[in-house]
């Protein structure tokens, strides 16, 4: 029987563990997402930054943004996704357990399984910038609200956050990934500097068979720029 969405992000680890166990993985892309490399001068304010990626599994996102020369900190729910991550790019890590994360780390990475909420500037420090490509759109809406103020939480006073965030016509409660209406951002990260949508990709049913397989007729994705 599949396991229903739980309404706070804390509930959801059997979901998450379940689907890595079943490799019902369809959100992990098999290449570096376009908008990344397309906005990725958002993150590289400085040349070497420290950038958090949420809710990270196993993308390949994070060894392109290493090679850029980043130095990543991802966090993922699932020990599965992180190991097959650290095994697929044959990394040399330190495993040690604080709390109730446990880490991996070596001096380009530090990866973090455990709930994103739990993963504190005590912890880990505080991140140069942040990429969130696939972790609003995962969380439970009574959530958003949280990660936001915790993502501004663990971002230097003038960090970057480059977010990425999805719509199309379906239930807002409909996911993961669940849609992010217009207006939502802004809302979500009143508290920061500044917050500006940066760019806009629409995709057709005609032409992604994603969208063909959910029958819906289009999908947004909508790319932000948001400074602490």
């Amino acid at each position: 029987m599949e396991l229903e969405y739980e309404h706070t992000w804390e509930a959801n680890v059997n979901f998450w563990e379940e689907r890595w166990s079943l490799g019902q993985t369809g959100w992990h892309n098999q290449a570096v997402n376009e908008n990344l490399q397309r906005h990725h001068h958002v993150l590289f304010t400085e040349e070497s930054p420290r950038i958090l990626v949420p809710l990270c599994g196993k993308t390949l996102d994070m060894p392109w943004l290493s090679a850029q020369g980043a130095t990543i900190v991802g966090v993922d729910l699932v020990a599965q996704a992180l190991k097959e991550f650290i095994n697929e790019h044959n990394l040399s890590v330190n495993e040690t357990t604080t709390d109730t994360l446990t880490h991996y780390t070596n001096d380009r990475w530090h990866l973090i399984q455990g709930n994103i909420f739990d993963t504190t500037a005590d912890q880990i420090g505080m991140v140069d910038a942040i990429f969130d490509r696939a972790a609003l759109v995962a969380l439970p809406l009574d959530s958003r609200t949280k990660y936001a103020g915790h993502c501004l939480s663990l971002l230097k006073e003038g960090g970057k956050i480059l977010l990425i965030t999805y719509d199309s016509p379906v239930a807002d409660n409909q996911g993961p990934p669940f849609p992010v209406r217009n207006g939502t951002v802004e809302r979500l990260y009143a508290e920061a500097t500044s917050c500006v949508q940066i760019d806009e990709i629409i995709t057709h049913k005609a032409d992604d068979q994603r969208l063909q397989k959910r029958n819906l007729d289009w999908s947004r994705a909508d790319i932000w720029e948001i400074t602490k």
